[in-house]
């Protein structure tokens, strides 16, 4: 399958399209297809640098 991968360095070098193993999922988890998805315009901005994080580390992981 296909992931965009993000390795830490600064954006764009850090990101790369790569072919990764589908995962295998234990009995209590799933495995959900994706046919589309997108890159929020802020998440590029974090990832050059120019935002910080804005939750506390405390409060990690969050969905938002």
């Amino acid at each position: 399958m296909h992931a965009l991968l993000w390795d830490g360095q600064s954006y764009p070098h850090g990101l790369r399209w790569v072919e990764i193993a589908r995962p295998v999922p234990t009995e209590d988890w799933v495995l959900i297809e994706n046919r589309a998805t997108g890159i929020c315009g802020s998440d590029l901005h974090y990832l050059s640098g120019e935002m910080v994080h804005q939750l506390p580390v405390d409060n990690l992981p969050a969905v938002l």
